[in-house]
């Protein structure tokens, strides 16, 4: 009984969640002799906010992984380090892009993340370009998440 309400609890909020975020609605079509109500599944809606999510968490690209593991170093902790210098920095979109073995590779920079300039903490945008840094990352499943920025 408690795993069908939990099931129930889980349901009613992502129904609530994607009515609210648009990823369905209810379409009325009225015909010669009755009314007939519709649920509409926005699937284009839905694939972009999971897409979004899954930049927000830092998710590295397919590119970037392979980069990031064929350059790090494993730092005592078990997280990985690797060397970069910075290309240029979208603040407002939270996104860096770095060269890491010659290779430009942007990543998404989640707020989580730890920007470290000159040895102090700072905000994305304290980022310039040219200069290098060290990136942290931590194994997450399959996925390799930002942790932090710090310039060298």
């Amino acid at each position: 009984m408690r795993l069908l309400g939990t099931l129930f609890i889980l349901l009613l909020a992502t129904v609530v969640i994607g009515y609210v975020r648009g990823w369905f609605f209810v379409d009325t079509v009225e015909g010669a002799e009755h009314v007939q109500q519709r649920v509409v599944v926005d699937q284009d809606k839905v694939e972009a906010d999971v897409g979004a999510v899954a930049e927000e968490v830092g998710a590295l690209t397919k590119r970037a992984k392979e980069l990031v593991l064929g350059t790090a170093t494993r730092t005592a902790a078990g997280a990985l380090e690797v060397d970069a210098q910075v290309v240029s920095v979208d603040s407002g979109a939270r996104k860096v892009r770095l060269r890491i073995d010659e290779a430009d590779v942007d990543f998404v920079v989640p707020t989580s993340t730890g920007i470290v300039v000159d040895g102090a903490d700072a905000r994305l945008d304290a980022l310039l370009a040219g200069r290098d840094v060290r990136i942290t990352v931590t194994a997450e499943g399959d996925q390799l998440l930002l942790q932090r920025i710090a310039t060298r």
